[in-house]
């Protein structure tokens, strides 16, 4: 089986902590070594060091990190990808799903959207962020 592994939001923080510990558990395992994993994930983080089999490590390009840029990554970059690889499951990290037909997972970390009611977690939030996390929840219902 092929499984794509989606980690092109992670960047930072504890989805990068997350999916270094998942990586090494495919690796380190072998019940896991009858699946072939492929691994799309940003460059400059780190993540060379685990293309070791089953494990194959795709960097996406460096202008694709742009923000403006996301609608053309998830419609048109990853979906050509998707066509290339052919996975038969896809694993997204990160919170957001890539538009596809293929059964996926989503890893989900944003409590942003599972409590959009709760008035104290956004009084904390600057404006710019509120609305960024408000784009996301619109983005993730759509996805869902």
């Amino acid at each position: 089986m092929i499984i794509l592994i989606n980690g092109v939001n992670l960047k930072v923080g504890g989805g990068v902590t997350v999916i270094f510990n998942f990586l090494n558990s495919i690796i380190e395992n072998e019940r896991f070594h009858n699946h072939s994993y492929h691994v799309i994930v940003p460059s400059n983080v780190g993540f060379e060091k685990y293309d070791k089999f089953p494990v194959k490590i795709e960097l996406m390009p460096e202008k694709m990190k742009s923000p403006i840029k996301r609608l053309y990554l998830d419609y048109t970059w990853l979906k050509n990808r998707i066509v290339e690889i052919n996975p038969n499951v896809i694993f997204s990290m990160g919170n957001i799903a890539i538009p596809s037909k293929i059964k996926q997972g989503v890893l989900f970390m944003y409590p942003y959207a599972i409590y959009p009611e709760d008035k104290t977690v956004w009084k904390i939030l600057n404006i710019t962020t509120q609305i960024s996390y408000r784009l996301r929840n619109i983005v993730f219902k759509q996805r869902g």
